[in-house]
């Protein structure tokens, strides 16, 4: 079966076409600076995280045994409301090695 990256954390602008593929292996990696904490009245902890990210992917197909590269570098924004909110939101934009880009709002917390 063909396994498709676009449900693993694809933030650059390839096709899901292009995401399909029948193994891969992926590195991903987040440089996170905690900018802004604080109390938003009554008793609400804000955190504000800006961060830089890079995702790298080795993508087989079997058919051809080709190995391709797929790639995404950019900036994101995560801001979490901890307890008794429990609401995170994420926005990222990333660009890959074409210069195709992608914005992404995930409303999870991250990793």
């Amino acid at each position: 079966t063909k396994i498709n990256l676009t449900e693993q954390k694809s933030r650059s602008g390839y096709t899901p076409e292009e995401l399909t593929t029948d193994c891969y292996g992926l590195f991903s990696a987040e440089s996170r600076w905690n900018a802004l904490s604080f109390n938003m009245p009554p008793c609400f902890p804000v955190d504000i995280i800006p961060y830089i990210f890079t995702d790298l992917a080795l993508v087989q197909e079997y058919s051809d045994k080709s190995i391709r590269l797929l790639d995404a570098y950019g900036v994101g924004l995560a801001i979490n409301f901890d307890c008794p909110v429990f609401a995170y939101f994420n926005f990222s934009y990333g660009v890959n090695h074409q210069g195709k880009g992608k914005f992404v709002f995930a409303a999870m917390q991250s990793f």
